[in-house]
């Protein structure tokens, strides 16, 4: 029984480590995720105040 049981520990520290790369892989897709969604706020801000400022004819944009 002592090798199933070293066989058994070995699986149990693979999938442990395996686990744990998922975990930081997903630790690190949030924080890329949330940077993102904070330039995409940015972004639609900007967005708005453009239209606004078109919509009051003071862009330089103005369509033609």
């Amino acid at each position: 029984m002592k090798n199933d049981d070293k066989v058994i520990a070995h699986f149990g520290t693979e999938m442990a480590n395996i686990i744990a790369e998922q975990a930081l892989t997903i630790s690190k897709l949030k924080v890329l995720l949330e940077q993102e969604q904070s330039k995409n706020a940015e972004l639609n801000i900007q967005i708005k105040a453009l239209r606004k400022e078109d919509k009051h004819g003071r862009s330089d944009t103005k369509h033609k």
